[in-house]
């Protein structure tokens, strides 16, 4: 079954199915998993999960790979 993300227009809506993530670059759904994208979409502002509480939708996450340590920084746009 094909799943549709483009059907979700926010980020909470989008990250409760399991083969949806949010592209941050795009700002809208796509089709992913916890190993990345699997449409275009930099993986730097590529989110598959909630992040934590009390995060919101104009946060924006960005990881940054530090020879093998990934660093995730959340910064307010």
């Amino acid at each position: 079954m094909r799943v549709d993300c483009k059907l979700y227009r926010d980020i909470q809506s989008c990250l409760k199915n399991p083969s949806c993530g949010w592209c941050g670059q795009e700002n809208n759904c796509i089709m992913g998993n916890s190993l990345g994208p699997l449409e275009s979409c930099p993986k730097s502002t590529y989110v598959f999960s909630w992040p934590f509480p009390g995060y919101e939708q104009r946060n924006r996450v960005v990881e940054h790979d530090l020879g093998g340590i990934t660093a995730r920084i959340f910064t307010r746009k």
